[in-house]
C-alpha cells in the first residue's frame, strides 16, 4: 500500500489492525496511535505507537491489509 491509500482508509478514523507482509500486525485503537511523517523527508514510513508501549516504524509498502474494528468503549486515551 501507499501512504495515501493508508491515509484514505483511516479517514474518518475507525479503530483498525494493520497487517504486514511478514505476518506481524499492529492494533490501532485511536487516531493518537498513528502518525504520518512528511513524505519528502522520510519516504513511505509512518509510525504506530504500540498499545502496550513502544514505537514501530512501518514501511507502507509492507502493509498488506488494514482491517477495521469496532471501537473499544473502555479505551481511555
Amino acid at each position: 500500500m501507499t501512504i495515501s491509500e493508508i491515509q484514505k482508509l483511516t479517514r474518518p478514523f475507525v479503530p483498525c489492525v494493520i497487517h504486514l507482509a511478514d505476518g506481524s500486525h499492529f492494533d490501532v485503537p485511536h487516531t493518537d496511535f498513528l502518525l504520518f511523517l512528511p513524505r519528502d523527508l522520510f519516504g513511505p514510513i509512518f509510525i504506530v505507537v504500540g498499545v502496550q508501549g513502544g514505537i514501530h516504524y512501518v514501511d507502507a509498502g509492507q502493509v498488506t491489509d488494514l482491517e477495521h474494528k469496532e471501537p473499544a468503549a473502555h479505551l481511555d486515551v
